[in-house]
């Protein structure tokens, strides 16, 4: 109980966040990025962003906008990996996805204004020093330039069919489309410390949250196979409709799921090592490992 609180608590501070973006606007793609922005979801990424800063005494108020920048960045990259030149799905958490509720060229430029806006919300921070935007704009930078290299190993992988993948081949693939942002998240808030710590911090967290984005990427190749379209909110069974290599294509359903236990043990040992309260960490942790959406 009190872990689900902690994650409502901090998803509530983003939601109200996300929620103030597009509020008074009313054209139509600020309404197509804010439709896709605010269609619910787990807010994991940003709540994973505002847990780290927490758990390093950062005030709420000072990470929220780097938190925020990283729910865009997401959001963009859920736009554009719908879309028919790429993943093609008609439903995003269950509801039409962006290109289907608007049309191809606003979902376009909807992804596109949401990366823009990302880098707004973290260099027009106030509440952060020049060096630490600068920072942490680079994280962000990076994390999504490597997405997108992980995105067309994706399409590559499809033009190939599931026997080119050899586990380094897909662990490289899902270090870059899933485990950059979410290692992003885990290393900016240490933007904002401005101690001597931040470097040794910067690997040892680099390094947790690399584990928990491979720790994401498999269970969701296994839940796309466990799970139903009412369960998932997109269409179940998509990687095997594509022809996609997945965890479970290489190692079956059972040894996906022995892959993802020994990252969770990786990464509760990594947590338990460091220097301030790891709690919640963990328990987003064993959320990954145990999630059923």
């Amino acid at each position: 109980m009190e872990f689900v609180n902690n994650y409502n608590r901090l998803s509530g501070l983003l939601e109200s966040s996300l929620a103030e973006m597009f509020a008074s606007s009313t054209q139509r793609v600020d309404l197509a990025a804010n439709y896709s922005l605010t269609a619910g979801g787990k807010r994991f990424r940003g709540v994973l962003s505002l847990a780290v800063a927490e758990a390093l005494e950062i005030e709420p108020q000072g990470i929220l906008p780097f938190a925020s920048a990283v729910e865009c960045l997401h959001a963009a990259s859920l736009i554009h990996d719908d879309l028919p030149a790429l993943d093609n799905d008609d439903l995003r958490r269950g509801k039409p996805s962006c290109h289907r509720a608007y049309d191809e060229a606003t979902a376009i430029l909807a992804g596109d204004l949401l990366f823009a806006e990302a880098f707004r919300l973290v260099l027009n921070s106030a509440e952060v020093s020049a060096e630490a935007r600068a920072g942490q704009a680079a994280e962000l930078a990076t994390a999504f330039a490597l997405l997108c290299q992980g995105q067309d190993l994706d399409l590559l992988s499809t033009e190939s069919g599931q026997s080119a993948d050899t586990l380094e081949s897909l662990e490289d693939r899902h270090l870059r489309k899933t485990a950059s942002l979410i290692q992003a998240c885990t290393v900016g808030p240490v933007y904002l410390l401005g101690t001597p710590k931040v470097e040794s911090l910067k690997s040892a967290l680099s390094s947790f949250g690399t584990n928990l984005g491979l720790l994401f990427q498999v269970t969701d190749d296994i839940l796309d196979v466990t799970g139903t379209t009412e369960q998932l909110g997109k269409a179940a069974a998509s990687d095997e409709a594509q022809h996609t290599g997945t965890f479970v294509t290489l190692l079956g359903v059972d040894g996906a799921l022995d892959y993802a236990k020994a990252l969770h043990k990786t990464i509760v040992s990594q947590l338990s090592s460091l220097e301030f309260e790891s709690r919640f960490l963990i328990g987003l942790a064993d959320f990954v490992l145990s999630r059923d959406r």
